[in-house]
């Protein structure tokens, strides 16, 4: 497997001398028109060749431009596109570079919020949701952002208050002064006359045999596949998963000095295979990334159920 950096110089510089000797003269007593026909077609094969990798250096590119967008995404797991020679079977021809997209498993690390209803995953291990709009298994899918939220029928829900809801179900009363998440998933509300702490329900989590199987579903979460193998599911702690951490969320494990770094990667070696080309590939500029979790809320006084609706 080759990375990005062994691709660049190994197509810049081989491929650059081909097309610059494609069509130089080999000396007026050696020119003919069989040979001058072969250089042509070796000339065509070395563009077909720039630009099956150029394509791929795009794809890379727009990659890595979706990992900036989320550099504020909870729970955002970075795609690294790492450049492999295409087989002759896939690419028409040998030298073809071809990005393999591979999900970066580091954690992000976890960011403080206060607010009542954020647990960050601490460990391994994904938040179970039955999410039937990402076509998953048995209509799951697992998430590592742990912004919860109660919905207008009280169960607690992933993401927005009309999101998918956690599996298994919980439940909340329709009053209650607050909440608490243990480390071990159990949730429990302070509520009644005389108010004491209740457990209403357990937060269950899942890992997998090969994260790097799980497929990111149109809705943003992921979903088990083959590759992945079947979920298994337990308590945090239980089963080599990980643990909660109550009024945290897990950030992004995006990099942005290293994305942008990358990124003017990815763009030198376009514009070196567009000048074999004779073009000027257009690389758009990274936009910044839009924060997706509310503010920190430090309260400490007054009815949670305020916040079912946040």
């Amino acid at each position: 497997m080759k990375t990005l950096g062994v691709g660049l110089t190994g197509v810049m510089m081989i491929g650059m001398l081909g097309l610059t000797g494609c069509g130089e003269p080999q000396g007026a007593a050696a020119a003919s028109a069989r040979f001058a026909h072969s250089d042509e077609r070796s000339m065509e094969s070395q563009r077909e060749t720039y630009q099956q990798t150029l394509d791929g250096v795009y794809e890379a590119y727009d990659v890595v431009l979706n990992n900036l967008a989320h550099a504020q995404t909870p729970g955002y797991r970075a795609i690294r596109p790492i450049f492999e020679t295409a087989s002759s079977e896939v690419s028409g021809r040998n030298g073809v570079l071809q990005p393999v997209m591979l999900r970066d498993p580091s954690p992000g690390r976890p960011v403080k919020t206060g607010r009542w209803l954020d647990v960050a995953i601490q460990g391994a291990g994904y938040l179970i949701l039955d999410d039937p709009a990402a076509n998953g298994v048995d209509g799951l899918a697992y998430s590592r952002a742990g912004q919860l939220y109660i919905s207008p029928d009280s169960v607690l829900v992933a993401g927005s208050p009309n999101g998918p809801r956690l599996e298994p179900i919980v439940v909340f009363p329709d009053e209650f002064h607050d909440i608490q998440i243990k480390t071990d998933g159990t949730v429990q509300v302070l509520a009644g006359a005389r108010p004491r702490w209740t457990a209403i329900g357990q937060i269950h989590l899942a890992r997998f045999a090969n994260d790097a199987g799980l497929v990111q579903a149109t809705t943003g979460h992921y979903i088990a596949t083959a590759e992945s193998g079947p979920p298994l599911v337990d308590t945090p702690g239980g089963l080599g998963l990980g643990t909660l951490q109550h009024k945290h969320l897990e950030g992004s494990n995006v990099n942005v000095a290293s994305e942008l770094a990358e990124l003017n990667r990815l763009k030198d070696w376009g514009e070196s295979l567009g000048e074999g080309l004779g073009i000027e590939p257009e690389f758009k500029a990274p936009a910044p990334a839009a924060a997706t979790w509310d503010a920190p809320v430090h309260a400490s006084s007054g009815p949670v159920i305020s916040d079912r609706h946040r």
